[in-house]
């Protein structure tokens, strides 16, 4: 009788035989691993056919194995079926550039994230299908959506997720505003200062990303001459932070670059020194609560007001709100809520319970609702919001005209730069930060 992938001592016993195996084959240079596995008849797997799988560099006939003086697969090991299947060093690609644009459809190898699990992502594998239903299924890991059971059944799944610290930390920036380079809350809103660094290091990119390629302006300025072919490209660019890069902000970005082109008979290079500001602001934002005051269990709406400089559809921006517990050593989770764009009948249904809203030229209204917890503590809350931009580009659009339109870009502003200092005498001297609050309500008994 086969055994079955679904019964786990079955499985148990593969996993044991195929761990053994993995140690004998050790030096075999055309054995990548060895594990449980299904058998594969005409390129399907067959779901109930648990067997030992060896995966190979190359599926070799008899003769080519016996001439290399490498071991042949046994048909099985220990009762256990065997199977070779043949898999090379190739990369993983999933067609996408960047893995945390929007895309709709969805498909693997985007990044997601579970809304109430702050500032923590990972990779959708891929869309499966029930095998009994035929409904569409996400494949992941557990620490993308559980992560240790801070994940529960009932979570909100968003694309794309929000920033993570780990995405920009390799970003290297001394702003000339703060030479010591040192980074100092003098409040601690909870998650909400663990972006700081993710949020500083985009915004430091966004000022020299919303121009022209360097790449594309230096081959315009390095026509190779006639008969000459392109065999090398490099471009080398040296940043500068006249002022510190705080999203949401009309910083500016100093960019010294030089583009270099080799070619089978010259070489050409072509240098720019240039000043940049972002771009990415908005001229009002604004989160409120429809009321000031709630009881543990009671329901809170939030409604966020945007209003960006150019006229831009509400679907081109992403909006989340962070509901953060706000007396000096309170304890409890933080919420965070993904807030939906409004307008029309949905809108004047929401308005009820904001009476007196204001509606400035070109804003965009978006709204959330959530539950206060049983165990959210009493007290101080204060609210965050967080918005970034979404590639919301059209295709077939001009490559140069499409450039300024750069998804996952904060447009909030959401720290205060309060100047260089320490918080005690004989603490470290850094730039002091004050994390934005937007809004505050209190929880009652």
């Amino acid at each position: 009788m086969p055994l079955n992938p679904r019964n786990p001592d079955d499985l148990d016993r593969v996993e044991h035989v195929a761990a053994r195996l993995r140690d004998e084959w050790v030096d075999d240079p055309n054995v990548v691993a060895i594990g449980p596995g299904l058998r594969i008849v005409g390129r399907r797997a067959v779901p109930d056919e648990l067997i030992i799988t060896f995966f190979v560099r190359r599926k070799l006939p008899p003769e080519e194995i016996a001439r290399r003086g490498l071991r042949t697969v046994p048909a099985e090991v220990d009762g256990i079926p065997t199977d070779v299947e043949p898999t090379g060093a190739n990369a993983l690609y999933s067609g996408l550039e960047k893995r945390r644009e929007r895309r709709d459809p969805l498909l693997g190898g985007i990044a997601i994230g579970n809304s109430q699990i702050h500032f923590w992502y990972g990779t959708l594998g891929a869309i499966v299908f029930d095998n009994a239903t035929g409904e569409p299924m996400a494949l992941t890991n557990e620490h993308v959506l559980i992560n240790s059971n801070k994940g529960h059944v009932g979570d909100e799944v968003i694309q794309p997720a929000p920033p993570r610290i780990s995405d920009f930390i390799d970003i290297d920036f001394t702003p000339d505003c703060c030479p010591t380079g040192g980074i100092i809350f003098v409040e601690s809103p909870g998650p909400i200062t663990s972006t700081l660094t993710t949020l500083a290091g985009m915004a430091a990119i966004v000022g020299c990303a919303d121009v022209r390629d360097p790449t594309r302006r230096g081959q315009d300025a390095t026509v190779p001459a006639p008969g000459e072919v392109t065999v090398r490209e490099r471009v080398d660019v040296e940043l500068r932070y006249p002022d510190f890069p705080i999203p949401g902000t009309p910083h500016t970005v100093k960019a010294d670059w030089r583009y270099t082109r080799e070619t089978t008979g010259a070489s050409y290079s072509h240098a720019v020194a240039e000043a940049n500001t972002n771009e990415h602001v908005l001229l009002l934002q604004r989160l409120q609560t429809d009321r000031k005051e709630y009881k543990r269990g009671e329901i809170i709406h939030l409604l966020a007001t945007l209003v960006a400089p150019k006229e831009r559809a509400c679907s081109s921006h992403y909006v989340i709100c962070y509901l953060v517990p706000g007396a000096p050593g309170q304890q409890g989770r933080s919420h965070m809520l993904v807030l939906r764009p409004v307008s029309g009948k949905a809108l004047a249904e929401v308005e009820r319970l904001f009476p007196g809203l204001e509606h400035p030229d070109r804003a965009c209204f978006y709204y959330g609702r959530i539950g206060v917890e049983t165990i959210d503590p009493l007290g101080p809350w204060r609210t965050h919001l967080f918005a970034q931009t979404v590639n919301d580009v059209p295709a077939g659009m001009d490559p140069e005209a499409a450039a300024p339109t750069i998804g996952g870009i904060p447009v909030t502003r959401n720290f205060e730069f309060i100047g260089q200092g320490r918080l005690s005498p004989g603490g470290a001297e850094g730039c002091m930060f004050r994390p934005f609050v937007d809004g505050d309500y209190t929880v009652t008994p």
